[in-house]
């Protein structure tokens, strides 16, 4: 799967497409798509960053609730939750980011919880940015609880 990073410049800006990257990936794409591909392919294994990061704050997030066997067996839609991780017209890239360097919005999400999942992502895979040497989510796999207002 081929993801699209916005730079943090980019996130900040209104102007979220950097069309030379974005030419790289669908040049990459065609490639990927002329080539044999193995179906079907693992259950998770074409989440984005992002997905990745949305899955495990849910996770987080209702453990106590349902419990985590409950949850990794039985899939719960979050519109039948209904609490902050119930998206209704909005993707999850919206509040992911909140709290990141350079995203000044508001967000129902714990912002805390999602940046240390964001860090976390970052040091466990760092291949998803190579490019880029402060990860996915440019943390560096590093989460200063400092910058979070606690309870």
């Amino acid at each position: 799967a081929l993801y699209y990073r916005p730079s943090p410049r980019q996130r900040r800006s209104k102007h979220r497409w950097d069309l030379e990257v974005m030419v790289k990936l669908l040049h990459r794409a065609k490639a990927m798509l002329e080539m044999d591909v193995m179906l079907p392919s693992k259950v998770g294994a074409g989440l984005s960053p992002v997905g990745h990061v949305f899955k495990a704050y849910n996770y987080f997030a209702h453990r106590e609730e349902f419990g985590l066997e409950t949850l990794a067996r039985d899939l719960i839609p979050t519109r039948d939750i209904g609490d902050e991780t119930s998206m209704g017209n909005h993707f999850p890239e919206s509040s992911m980011y909140v709290g990141a360097e350079g995203v000044k919005q508001e967000s129902r999400f714990d912002t805390c919880l999602a940046g240390a999942l964001r860090a976390s992502f970052d040091q466990v895979f760092p291949h998803y940015a190579a490019e880029y040497e402060d990860g996915w989510f440019g943390t560096k796999g590093r989460f200063d609880i400092s910058k979070f207002r606690l309870g």
